[in-house]
This record gives structure tokens, sequence and C-alpha cells, in this order.
């Protein structure tokens, strides 16, 4: 599966869990963009908007709650939001937050992939076979 330039954002500010999920969703084949606190994730939100936000709710300068409100001003409904959190209720949390999909920290990593591809499949990103590029490259080959 590809995602282009359009690639999967991680809104995580513990570095260690950021550097393993992102580490984690790249081994899978995907583009990722890791970013430390919600400023940061709602300055990439204006300039691009990822094939899926993979967002903590904790998180210094701006909460998860802010970026998602960010995300679907910049871009609606398109992006799907898997929310990751250590905090209370995470189903009341992924709910308020409009989030398609959910994990409460700690979490299986084998459980975050599966949840990647599930929510990208629904949101139906082109896998390479039938992407609008390689169909281009093949044109563009001749």
């Amino acid at each position: 599966m590809r995602t282009g330039n359009r690639g999967i954002l991680v809104v995580e500010d513990d570095p260690a869990i950021r550097r393993l999920i992102e580490w984690t969703i790249q081994d899978e084949g995907f583009a990722v963009a890791a970013v430390p606190d919600g400023a940061a994730a709602i300055r990439y939100l204006a300039d691009r908007r990822p094939v899926l936000l993979i967002l903590d709710v904790m998180l210094p300068r701006a909460d998860g709650y802010q970026v998602a409100r960010a995300l679907r001003s910049f871009h609606g409904r398109r992006t799907p939001i898997l929310l990751l959190t250590a905090a209370g209720d995470v189903r009341d949390a992924a709910r308020r937050i409009g989030a398609e999909g959910y994990l409460a920290k700690p979490f299986e990593l084998n459980e975050l992939t599966a949840l990647v591809r599930d929510l990208l499949e629904r949101s139906q990103v082109p896998t390479l076979a039938g992407s609008a590029d390689q169909s281009y490259l093949d044109a563009a080959a001749g």
C-alpha cells in the first residue's frame, strides 16, 4: 500500500513512543511524518493533508482536541483520526474528538498496524498497483 506524498502524521509528545510508532508504520511501507506537539501538528496540517492522523490527546502547546478541530477545519472529514491515549475513558475521548479508531496506551504494535491498515482501507488509500502515480509512471514509460 502506498500513500504517495501524503503520508501518515503522528502527533505524540513522548519521544520514545513517537519514534516507535514512526518506525513501526514505516516498516509497514508507509510514509510517516512525526511531530512532538499540537502546535507543530497544526502548522503541518495548514499546509498538508495526511492520509491518516495518529493523535495523542494530552499534548503540549495544543491538545489533541485542538489538533482534531484544525484538521477538520482545514481538510473536512476526508482524513481519518486514530486516537492513542492514556487518558481515562479512551472510547469517550475518541467519540468527542471524532476519531474513527482508538487505542489505549499501552498498546500492542500489531494492534496499531492492524488498525492503521483498516482505517486506510476504509478511507480507500490507493495501493501501489492502483494508484494514479503508478498509472502516470506506466504511461510515461511508454
